[in-house]
């Protein structure tokens, strides 16, 4: 396998998104002033969708890219 075989598969393979959806459910639902906290709810779903999608490109990905075992 060519070395940019190896490198694209290492960048697929890696974890992504997790410390985003973290940090995303960290934040308050309010604010010390009473109000909602702005786009939590957006900030989730884009945290969520980036997961989703490291997850479903590998998936997709690999079989075409890596060699089958003999």
């Amino acid at each position: 396998m060519s070395r940019k075989k190896y490198s694209l598969v290492y960048a697929l393979s890696g974890v992504h998104g997790t410390i985003s959806l973290a940090i995303a459910l960290s934040l308050p639902t309010t604010m010390v002033s009473g109000e909602s906290f702005f786009f939590r709810q957006e900030m989730i779903f884009v945290a969520a969708f980036d997961i989703l999608i490291s997850i479903v490109v590998p998936a997709i990905v690999f079989p075409k890219l890596l060699e089958k075992k003999k």
